[in-house]
């Protein structure tokens, strides 16, 4: 069986074999080079400039369409305007068949929104018509049911018409005197946004674990409302009801967008669908990583694109209308391929580079841990790259039954009794962790099992101040399989971090398993695979970034060599967190700084080790759930004022840390983020500050509480969380030890805020 071969460093040389008279006409050419390039720029500079300041456009579902065939000119770039259609059908063959679409024209134009209120007779109507007509209006859009679930016209469904408006138009009318006075109508129907239709009936609502409790987009208290069930098939026949109505009274063009999106089947979907509480995620909110649809209108300067292009939608969310850049749609020119297949795409180039990346022979084996969406689509990559035999992990027995039927070898099941001698029967040559800070911890477990199944977690547990001074020796790792690393988020480092974070099953007590042996051999940190993270995950992950490189630097262990990295750290999350958090792939450059942030983080902590503040946030996070850069930014800014103590109770007790620095350490990492003050107390305070800032910028609530975290139950579980952080391994690198009553002291100051 094939294995990956041993790095060997080599030694290499360059020699010149110029002479004098090569370098002169070398020289000559190249300046010849640079002047052809020169005049071609200049020449090509007006069109590019013109491409460049396209405006933006929709993609729309394809629907029944009867409209008119002129086809008028494109609107200007700010003039508001929507379109229609997609070529006949029978011009897209696909592999299954879609609906017939029976229009066959395009038509352009503008449009204007009618207030339905102002529809009051035919006069009325015809009035309206004209009035738009005179202002070169194309389309005339309705919206016939709006985001309180209001229904404007007759409908009769049952929760239409419990959710009528006090304004009803008759829509038969409406349709044939805008068509009449050379308008298109269009309905415009809000689907999911609905409270009324939710409380009407809770077969169509989003519900708390199923539950018959409805859930809501904010506190009740502070006007929360319900959201209809985009999952429920309740829903569906209802919205689909509502749009049959105002096609049959001739309104041919319904508001729709995107064809097909990619959600995740795990998290995303249970949490929309009211199957899971995600404390980072509020309404409204569009998951999803890529999209297919149809073009429904392009700007003025697109030339690239026309409606009715079938396309791809990178970093498409999953809603209704996506508008995007004309550089970041790709036109389907393959008439046989289908759209959902085609909505994979984007995602699917993650995985597709990370393979490619590997180099695997043919002949080598591979396991893939954890089996989502990228794990899944990585499958079949490594098979079309020859890896045998192929192997996959997860704890989802659905997946593993996917995952076989994919091309996989073999499946297994994490919490089988013989899961280690499943793996090491098949004696994979390469171990692929793919995924965030958890996937990349299981899989360091994973390669560990593998190599060394007599190793027991009672003895890699063990806590040590100094990992590289443990009694403890690590089995050497590496002999049998190269394990490769590769986020896909920006947040914890644990692709350059010798830390795997392991929850205890039985207690569900959180611990970090730590040894320089635990380091991949290779991480391939690509912001690609970050770069459609929701706002939720950017948050979370971004503030741990932040709490790595503050510990790192004021850890009693820190260097010359780690304060560097962390400080450059400190520094780019204060500048790009924040584009990264509110516009995500529309800013390339923050995603890519906060992936660079996350790996240099994780250097300065994988070498100076952290603190208190993760200490504490293991536990929190494993007694309520809470994910892991919640918990630490939530405790943050308490700890550092605990730490910054001139006069502490107890010191840490590492013999290189000779007297308490904390406050200096921390002002030298405000000054560089480029807090000001006076003293060293006065930059701290202002430090402070800016933290809090950055917090409430990307949507950090203020307390423990405000997550929705048990009281009695907090209360309850205290000293247990206490006694458990206190026992944690960052607890000693901390530069203030700290008494077990000063931890539930912080703890209960960060629940209720005082």
């Amino acid at each position: 069986m094939a294995r990956y071969p041993k790095r060997q460093k080599v030694k290499r040389y360059r020699r010149s074999f110029y002479t004098r008279e090569m370098r002169l006409k070398k020289g000559i050419g190249i300046a010849v080079l640079v002047v052809a390039v020169l005049a071609a720029a200049w020449v090509a500079a007006p069109h590019v400039l013109d491409w460049a300041t396209h405006t933006w456009y929709t993609v729309v579902r394809d629907r029944d369409l009867s409209a008119s065939s002129a086809v008028s000119e494109s609107a200007s770039s700010g003039a508001q305007s929507t379109a229609a259609s997609e070529p006949a059908a029978s011009s897209v063959p696909e592999k299954e068949p879609e609906p017939e679409v029976k229009g066959t024209d395009i038509v352009t134009g503008l449009w204007a929104e009618v207030d339905v209120a102002t529809l009051t007779d035919e006069a009325a109507i015809r009035s309206a018509a004209r009035q738009l007509k005179a202002q070169g209006m194309t389309y005339a859009i309705l919206t016939l049911k709006d985001t309180a679930g209001q229904v404007y016209y007759a409908s009769q469904t049952a929760v239409g018409a419990a959710n009528a408006a006090p304004t009803q138009v008759e829509l038969t009318s409406v349709a044939s005197i805008f068509k009449e006075e050379g308008l298109v109508p269009v309905a415009a129907l809000t689907a999911f946004r609905d409270p009324a239709g939710a409380r009407a009936d809770h077969a169509l609502a989003i519900r708390y674990q199923g539950q018959e409790y409805l859930w809501l987009d904010n506190k009740a208290s502070a006007g929360g409302n319900p959201w209809l069930n985009p999952y429920a098939a309740e829903t569906v026949q209802y919205i689909g009801d509502l749009i049959a109505e105002v096609h049959a009274a001739g309104f041919d063009q319904v508001l729709l967008e995107n064809e097909y999106s990619v959600i995740s089947a795990g998290t995303e979907r249970a949490w929309i669908s009211g199957q899971a509480n995600n404390p980072l995620q509020s309404f409204p909110y569009y998951p999803g990583y890529s999209a297919s649809g149809r073009v429904m209108l392009t700007g003025c300067r697109v030339t690239s694109l026309k409606p009715g292009d079938r396309v791809l939608i990178t970093a498409g969310g999953h809603r209704s209308h996506t508008v995007k850049p004309a550089d970041s749609v790709f036109k389907i020119t393959n008439d046989s391929i289908d759209l959902r297949d085609a909505a994979f795409a984007y995602i699917a180039s993650f995985s597709m580079l990370g393979v490619r990346n590997l180099r695997i022979e043919p002949g080598e084996s591979v396991m893939i841990a954890g089996l989502g969406i990228l794990g899944m689509i990585a499958l079949q990559f490594a098979a079309l790259s020859g890896a045998v035999p192929l192997m996959v992990a997860d704890y989802d027995e659905v997946r593993l039954a996917l995952a076989m039927e994919l091309g996989a070898d073999a499946a297994f099941h994490p919490g089988d009794a013989d899961f280690v001698e499943q793996i090491r029967a098949f004696e994979p040559d390469t171990i692929i962790a793919l995924g965030g800070g958890s996937a990349m911890d299981a899989g360091k477990i994973m390669w560990l099992m593998y190599e060394h199944p007599e190793a027991k977690f009672e003895d890699m547990a063990m806590d040590f101040m100094d990992i590289r001074k443990r009694v403890y020796t690590f089995p050497k790792m590496g002999e049998k399989a190269y394990f490769i690393a590769i986020p896909t988020s920006s947040g914890t480092g644990s692709e350059v971090t010798p830390f795997a974070i392991i929850t205890d099953a039985d207690t569900g007590v959180k611990w970090p398993i730590t040894d320089y042996e635990l380091m991949p051999n290779m991480a391939i940190v690509d912001v690609d695979n970050a770069m459609t993270a929701p706002k939720g995950l950017t948050s979370a992950s971004g503030i741990d970034v932040m709490t790595h490189a503050i510990e790192a630097y004021v850890s009693i262990m820190a260097t010359d060599f780690t304060d560097g990295l962390a400080m450059k750290a400190v520094k780019a999350v204060f500048d790009y967190l924040p584009s990264a958090y509110e516009n995500g792939a529309n800013d390339p450059i923050a995603r890519e700084k906060m992936a660079n942030a996350s790996c240099m983080a994780g250097m300065a902590f994988a070498n100076a080790f952290l603190g208190l503040n993760h200490s504490m946030a293991h536990k929190l996070g494993a007694f309520h759930h809470l994910p892991h850069g919640i918990a630490n930014a939530v405790i943050l800014t308490d700890v550092m004022r605990y730490n910054a103590a001139e006069v502490p109770t107890r010191m840490g007790t590492f013999s290189q840390y000779q007297y308490p620095h904390a406050l200096a350490r921390y002002a030298e990492l405000g000054r560089f983020a480029g807090c000001k003050g006076k003293t060293d107390e006065e930059v701290f305070e202002n430090f402070i500050a800016k933290l809090e800032e950055l917090k409430e910028k990307i949507g950090i609530k203020k307390t423990i509480k405000d997550y929705g975290v048990d009281e009695k139950y907090f209360l309850d579980t205290l000293d247990d969380m206490t006694e458990q952080a206190f026992n944690d391994q960052c607890t000693g690198a901390n530069p203030r030890y700290p008494l077990m009553s000063e931890m539930k002291e912080i703890y209960l100051k960060c629940y209720y805020g005082k």
